[in-house]
């Protein structure tokens, strides 16, 4: 029972982030996103790995978006209209990191809900740019490095 409870909490909570990011998801492109979107996202797989126009590509995210704009058939025009298209993988991979937070911490609630409320994570995790998937893929390696030492 107190394992039902404390997931049906942690949907609570993950729900909530949801509620809050809804304002952020559909702004407009802030200056690096545009960069990223135009330079990267837009791309061929060939681009995206052999030129490095920018110093701020996050290659692996970029690689991912782009596929992901290609089988949701996401175009420019669609994208720059609605930006949640192309934020929407952005608040996935955060709504996983503050999954793998919860079960990292001992399924403790306050952690993600900590984490959840704090204005970096908050602010970036819509954002087009790859700090949501680093931050993700960063907590799933502490999570799998904590169960192989046990």
């Amino acid at each position: 029972m107190k394992e039902k409870k404390e997931k049906a909490l942690l949907i609570l909570i993950l729900g909530g982030f949801l509620v809050l990011q809804w304002r952020l998801v559909g702004r407009d492109f802030y200056y690096d996103e545009i960069i990223t979107f135009h330079e990267f996202v837009l791309s061929s797989f060939t681009h995206i790995t052999t030129k490095y126009v920018n110093l701020n590509n996050h290659v692996l995210f970029s690689l991912i978006v782009n596929l992901y704009a290609k089988v949701a058939h996401i175009s420019g025009e669609v994208a720059l209209a609605h930006p949640w298209a192309l934020r929407a993988p952005c608040v996935g991979f955060s709504l996983v990191t503050l999954v793998y937070v919860w079960m990292l911490s001992g399924r403790n609630l306050y952690a993600p809900l900590v984490l959840a409320t704090t204005l970096p994570f908050y602010y970036y995790a819509p954002a087009l740019r790859g700090y949501s998937l680093g931050v993700m893929l960063f907590a799933m390696v502490m999570y799998y490095t904590e169960r192989i030492k046990r």
